[in-house]
């Protein structure tokens, strides 16, 4: 199992962007879940860069759900960054990519 990097930066825009790589699994989407409540707590918008997750299940999928929902409950958006293509798979055959906005 290749595990998960989480890391925060923040550019120039001011926007936050949550970046993922590795697996996002049922092991793994707590410490996501946690990176992202915080930056979302901060009560800006939010990108969450997936261009370097390589694997991603339902566990992680209810993570970026959830964390969409708290970030819409604050009058925010939580947007998905170039999503990788095994991402961008998931997020078609479950209909995510049509609730989420997505930066392909």
């Amino acid at each position: 199992m290749a595990g998960l990097m989480v890391s925060v930066a923040e550019p120039a825009d001011g926007v936050p962007v949550v970046v993922v790589a590795g697996d996002l699994d049922m092991a793994t989407a707590g410490d996501m879940s946690q990176r992202l409540a915080e930056v979302v707590g901060t009560g800006t918008d939010v990108v969450v860069d997936l261009s370097g997750l390589e694997f991603i299940d339902s566990t992680g999928l209810s993570a970026l759900i959830a964390a969409r929902r708290v970030s819409e409950g604050r009058g925010r958006t939580l947007t998905l960054r170039r999503p990788a293509r095994c991402v961008r798979r998931v997020l078609g055959i479950t209909g995510l990519d049509q609730v989420f906005a997505i930066e392909w």
